[in-house]
């Protein structure tokens, strides 16, 4: 078992590579535009947050059955934050077949 003070240790370290990830990510949204600069940073914060959440997993599971809609709303919403242009590929490629799916079902009504 850790002790509090090889806690506070570690806690230290993380605290201390978030400020310098903090300071690289403002340094390089200075690259762009000032009406991009905050877009940019939320942006990367965002790609954070689910490397951090999923732990380098590469896919998010749900924990629910999905309706065809919902399937396709969710395929649309992966693809501003998709992880890889594969990443991206794949779900426009889903999105389109269960599309293609849905209108069929539609028609054979």
């Amino acid at each position: 078992m850790e002790t509090v003070k090889q806690i506070d240790d570690i806690v230290s370290s993380m605290l201390e590579w978030v400020s310098i990830l903090t300071d690289e990510l403002i340094s390089e949204s200075e690259k762009y535009p000032k009406e991009e600069q905050r877009a940019f940073i939320k942006g990367a914060a965002w790609m954070l947050y689910r490397l951090v959440k999923n732990r380098g997993q590469r896919h998010i599971y749900i924990e629910k059955d999905m309706s065809l809609e919902e399937a396709i709303r969710h395929c649309e919403e992966v693809l501003p934050i998709a992880e890889t242009s594969q990443c991206a590929r794949e779900h426009l490629q889903l999105r389109d077949w269960l599309i293609e799916l849905k209108q069929y079902k539609e028609n054979k009504q």
